[in-house]
């Protein structure tokens, strides 16, 4: 089998395009335990770049530094959702 000069250099290049493009990711949210008061804070709700549950909580969790938060990743975001949002893979953005 003969390879067209070139022909493999743009294979790799087609190939880091598609790994680099983004894939989905979840919303995480964030739930702070009431305080002594009894007053409940609203969750926090982030937008997460990585297509994998555990990894986006995980990311999430390290980021604020979580104690006695509970963190849980709550629905899944489409490709396309992500991009929406301008989000690059692994990146991880708070909604305000």
């Amino acid at each position: 089998m003969r390879v067209e000069p070139g022909a493999e250099e743009s294979h790799l290049s087609c190939m880091i395009d598609k790994a680099s493009q983004v894939q989905g990711g979840w919303v995480v949210r964030v739930v702070t335990p009431e305080l002594l008061s009894g007053n409940a804070s609203a969750p926090e709700i982030w937008d997460v770049a990585i297509p994998d549950p555990d990894e986006a909580v995980k990311v999430v969790s390290e980021r604020i530094r979580a104690i006695d938060e509970r963190v849980e990743a709550v629905e899944e975001l489409s490709a396309n959702a992500v991009r929406t949002f301008g989000l690059k893979h692994g990146q991880a953005k708070q909604r305000l």
